[in-house]
């Protein structure tokens, strides 16, 4: 097994190449959740939602 080693400024090529799209997706999932919700439940309800919704955006 070889262990290939990297410089800095490698990696930080290899991260500029991709795109970062999970937490923009995860964003969308959360607010979609949230405005749903605003539609559907009553206002107590919807509050909890986004609640929680503005917290798990990173988990999704």
């Amino acid at each position: 097994m070889e262990n290939k080693t990297r410089t800095l400024e490698e990696q930080r090529n290899e991260f500029t190449r991709n795109k970062l799209l999970a937490t923009p997706i995860a964003g969308l999932i959360a607010w979609l959740i949230v405005g749903l919700s605003g539609v559907f439940f009553k206002d107590e309800i919807t509050v909890w939602v986004l609640f929680i919704a503005t917290g798990s955006i990173v988990y999704l």
